[in-house]
């Protein structure tokens, strides 16, 4: 009797062995289907580059933009200028005027006389208040420009025009 109660035990453990490996086989097959649906019907967030050297804003940049893009951020414009040559085409691009090593407005002039980086709108984003800086900025290329400090919906306004101008989606979610 004790051997027959051991076999039955075996036979349950067997029984909901298999079943439990069942069910974690469809699980799992489903949580891929899931995954790979979920990603077929998310949209691929849009790229944006930020140049900024002061790490409070580009945090507050980042913070304000995740929800819309997919975020990169770079320090000066030899570090964006590198990203972009490998490839990466940004919806927009943020630069502070006042970098290191390749400054914003450099950057401007290099991007609006490439045949291949001409079309990347490009908001700049600075706290010189001079309007000779502001003209000769829009004259270079620029799309916009924006005294700091700024408001972050303002911001997201000026892009979300910026991009329906372009033709394309403007900015859909609020931080």
């Amino acid at each position: 009797m004790i051997i027959a109660f051991s076999d039955n035990v075996f036979t349950v453990r067997a029984v909901f062995c298999a079943e439990f490996l069942f069910l974690l086989y469809i699980y799992t097959k489903t949580e891929k289907t899931i995954n790979i649906l979920m990603e077929k019907i998310t949209p691929a967030l849009e790229k944006i580059v930020i140049i900024e050297d002061d790490i409070a804003i580009k945090m507050l940049l980042s913070t304000v933009l995740e929800y819309n893009f997919e975020v990169h951020s770079f320090e000066n414009g030899l570090e964006a200028l590198a990203y972009l040559q490998a490839g990466n085409m940004p919806v927009i691009i943020i630069s502070d005027l006042n970098t290191p090593e390749l400054n914003g407005y450099d950057l401007l002039v290099q991007l609006k006389d490439s045949s291949f980086f001409s079309a990347i709108p490009v908001l700049i984003l600075s706290g010189e208040e001079s309007s000779e800086t502001r003209i000769k900025c829009l004259e270079a290329g620029a799309d916009d420009y924006l005294l700091k400090p700024f408001n972050p919906r303002e911001l997201e306004a000026r892009i979300s025009v910026i991009l329906k101008r372009y033709g394309k989606s403007p900015i859909t979610k609020q931080y």
